[in-house]
């Protein structure tokens, strides 16, 4: 699995893009990067494209967690895209 990010400062979004399996290390570390980034801005927007994650080994308390550990502030706007196999 991995995790890759863009900022655009111009446009105040954040486009991230996973593959493969995500595990929740690999969702924390993703947070923490984007944490750490300097041109991360907590009021930016998010697009996060899962279009190619083939399983998610997250349990619904890592969910919560990280939910809990949410890093946008509340007014940021996030969207998720995925694929259905259907």
């Amino acid at each position: 699995m991995s995790f890759s990010y863009m900022i655009d400062k111009e446009r105040r979004q954040v486009m991230s893009n996973a593959s493969g399996v995500v595990t929740m290390a690999e969702a924390l570390s993703h947070q923490q990067n984007l944490r750490n980034d300097q041109d991360f801005d907590p009021s930016f927007s998010q697009l996060a494209d899962l279009s190619n994650v083939t399983s998610f080994e997250l349990s619904h308390g890592d969910i919560e967690n990280l939910s809990l550990e949410n890093i946008y502030s509340p007014d940021s706007r996030r969207a998720f895209l995925v694929s259905c196999p259907y």
